[in-house]
């Protein structure tokens, strides 16, 4: 009997034992499995934020691409619809006014009387066609330049010069959001270009500038009326114009729709100044120059550079 005793108690331990072992690897292996597992889920779920941040950083990457595109169209509208809305200010004004009595008309000189055709974004790939066709018609151009990196294209700084046209400055860069930054940034601008020059002429000094866009462009986050003081305090003239090519709006404006933008509407001013592009992609401007110089001489204007006598061409603010 009490072996038995003894046999069931002997039981009883090794149960509790068996119990005690099974509890203490429980705790063991289960925490064990579960970190094995959660590591595998936060292997997983880091790859796939990786893969979500790589296809941002593309998203973002495309989404700046676009506004940058957009922003290149808006530059070329807006130089459009400030042309556009130049000519309608005009026609109002000249519907306005008192027509002019048959016998003094005929008196009248033809207008417009002088043509002032200026040149902006250069020296480029074709200036030297633009300056060949200026010569050949026995008249003179006004090219706002800006800077370039190009070997080849310094020659035509001086060459402007010695060829009898106006040298005027327009920009270092060209880049808007720079240029128009700050007070500070414009001015930098406008003093490097203004260096540059001198350095590739022999110290020539310019007297004339052509805002970038303008000076009633859409682009500048500083007030355009202190760059104007401050052009002025430097003996800067600045000059707009009032008869567009509109070739800034479309590097494939044909060579018929350049010639009409850029004599339509020109009646109406005593004084003309034609704003066309001399960049290497404007190839319909240079085909269309020989034809709006005729046109402007068939008509008795006369065909001339920018000096003091100039009427000043400024857009309204």
């Amino acid at each position: 009997m009490e072996t038995k005793t003894l046999n069931e108690r002997g039981k009883r331990v090794r149960i509790l034992k068996r119990l005690i072992v099974g509890t203490i690897l429980g705790f063991i292996i289960l925490p064990t499995i579960l970190c094995v597992i959660l590591f595998f889920r936060f292997y997983s779920l880091q790859k796939e934020f990786r893969s979500l941040t790589d296809a941002y950083l593309a998203a973002e990457e495309d989404r700046a691409g676009l506004q940058k595109q957009i922003g290149e169209q808006t530059d070329r509208l807006t130089e459009a619809d400030q042309c556009i809305s130049s000519l309608q200010a005009d026609l109002l004004a000249q519907q306005t006014e008192e027509p002019a009595e048959p016998e003094e008309a005929e008196e009248e000189q033809p207008r417009p009387r002088k043509v002032y055709l200026t040149f902006d974004d250069g020296p480029s790939g074709h200036t030297q066609k633009i300056l060949d066709i200026l010569d050949a018609y026995g008249v003179k151009g006004n090219f706002f330049v800006c800077a370039t990196a190009n070997e080849d294209y310094l020659k035509f700084y001086q060459q402007i010069l010695d060829r009898g046209h106006m040298l005027g400055l327009h920009s270092y860069s060209h880049v808007y959001d720079e240029i128009y930054a700050s007070d500070e940034a414009f001015r930098e601008d406008v003093l490097a270009i203004r260096e540059f020059v001198k350095e590739q002429t022999g110290g020539f000094e310019a007297t004339y500038y052509r805002f970038p866009g303008g000076s009633s462009n859409l682009h500048a986050r500083i007030s355009l009326a202190s760059c104007e003081e401050w052009l002025a305090s430097q003996g800067l003239v600045y000059y707009d114009w009032n008869i567009s090519s509109q070739d800034a709006t479309n590097p494939m404006q044909s060579t018929e729709a350049i010639l009409h933008n850029a004599t339509y509407g020109s009646d109406q001013f005593e004084e003309v100044v034609v704003l066309m592009h001399d960049l290497g992609n404007k190839d319909s401007t240079v085909e269309a120059l020989p034809q709006i110089i005729s046109y402007y001489q068939d008509i008795g204007a006369k065909i001339s550079v920018i000096d003091e006598n100039s009427m000043r061409i400024q857009h309204d603010k």
